[in-house]
């Protein structure tokens, strides 16, 4: 119903079976993960056709996040695999990044 609060597990648990239907498959492994300080959790799915994906969903406040990657175990598993969930910021994390970095220093302009 709009404006009911729904739970994390509820949420993520949604999302984890809409991307079953989608892909076609069965959840291999569940773990918990976290980008920043937004809780998540990441799926292994085994898919129909003999590949794997893998799903990581993540909720902060009202907003829901989806990550996944999908190929052979050796694509899902790998480096490429890292990048693609690596990449994934939170605007949290890039505001508290910026604060504890602080603004960019000015560097005099040099004449030739």
């Amino acid at each position: 119903k709009k404006g009911e609060e729904v739970d994390f597990t509820t949420v993520v648990e949604m999302v984890r079976d809409i991307q079953l239907k989608k892909v076609g498959g069965t959840v291999a492994s569940e773990s918990d993960t976290k980008v920043g300080i937004v809780p998540g959790k990441e799926y292994v799915i085994d898919l129909k056709g003999g590949g794997k994906s893998r799903l990581r969903v993540y909720l902060s406040g009202p907003t829901v996040y989806e990550v996944s990657v999908s190929g052979a175990k050796e694509q899902v598993e790998g480096e490429m695999a890292k990048l693609v969930f690596g990449s994934f910021k939170h605007a949290g994390m890039v505001r508290a990044m910026l604060r504890k970095k602080g603004p960019p220093k000015k560097t005099p302009d040099k004449k030739p």
